[in-house]
C-alpha cells in the first residue's frame, strides 16, 4: 500500500477489507547482541491479511490468505485482491488462488511458471 494504493482492496457490500502484506519478526536472540540495529528474521508471513469491517464491532481480521507455494516458496510479490461472485482471487507475481468469501477456504490455484 505504501507504493501502490490500488492495492487495497475495500467492498462496502460484503463489509470487507484487505490488502497484501509483507510480516517480519524481530530475531529476539540476535538483538540481545546488538541492540542498536533490530535484527529481523526472514518474511514469517507473505499474503493478504483480510479484515471484517462492522459498524457496531469495528475492525476485525477475519483471516490471512497465504502467497506461497505449496512446498514454502515464496511466490513473488503480492499484487491484488479481487471478489467475483462467492470468491475472493488474490494474485501474485506467479501465483493466482481463489478463496471462499465466507470462511477463506482454498478452492484452487493456477501457479505460472518462475522465469
Amino acid at each position: 500500500l505504501l507504493r501502490d494504493h490500488r492495492a487495497l482492496y475495500f467492498d462496502k457490500e460484503r463489509d470487507l477489507l484487505a490488502f497484501p502484506i509483507s510480516v517480519y519478526e524481530i530475531n529476539e536472540s540476535e538483538n540481545l547482541k546488538a541492540p542498536v540495529q533490530p535484527s529481523y528474521r526472514g518474511g514469517t508471513f507473505h499474503g493478504f491479511y483480510v479484515y471484517d469491517i462492522n459498524s457496531d464491532k469495528g475492525l476485525r481480521l477475519k483471516g490471512r490468505i497465504s502467497s506461497l507455494f505449496s512446498d514454502g516458496r515464496l511466490m513473488g510479490q503480492s499484487k491484488r485482491i479481487l471478489r467475483i461472485n462467492e470468491t475472493l482471487y488474490t494474485c501474485s507475481e506467479y501465483l493466482i488462488k481463489a478463496n471462499d468469501i465466507d470462511d477463506l477456504e482454498e478452492n484452487g490455484l493456477l501457479e505460472m511458471p518462475l522465469k
